[in-house]
């Protein structure tokens, strides 16, 4: 099977953005066929991107949330840490009187 006959299925089976943008190209191979749709493809990424403006807004406002919820997870945190420093506190106290009373038993 020639070439010719190869790219005619694998054409239609593009998506109309990229078949409207590679048939006019007319290739005559499948390699040839393979670079213009990563070309296409990678233009087509490259205008999609917004520019620096738009992505530095849309990172701000994606961010507000995240942080707020990084904040009540900081908070939440921060109190299993001071509890289990108190479990420990009054564990080490529990331990230090046993160890008296131990002590003053041996006596």
């Amino acid at each position: 099977m020639s070439d010719a006959r190869r790219i005619r299925p694998i054409m239609k089976g593009l998506r109309p953005y990229y078949l409207e943008k590679i048939m006019h190209l007319n290739p005559l191979t499948i390699p040839e066929m393979l670079t213009h749709i990563r070309r296409v493809a990678e233009t087509k990424m490259l205008s999609e991107r917004p520019s620096d403006r738009q992505f530095a807004v849309m990172s701000v406002r994606q961010e507000e949330p995240i942080m707020l919820e990084m904040k009540d997870m900081v908070k939440a945190t921060m109190k299993l840490v001071e509890e289990i420093q108190e479990e420990r506190k009054l564990g080490n106290e529990k331990n230090v009187r046993k160890n008296v009373e131990d002590k003053k038993d041996e006596h």
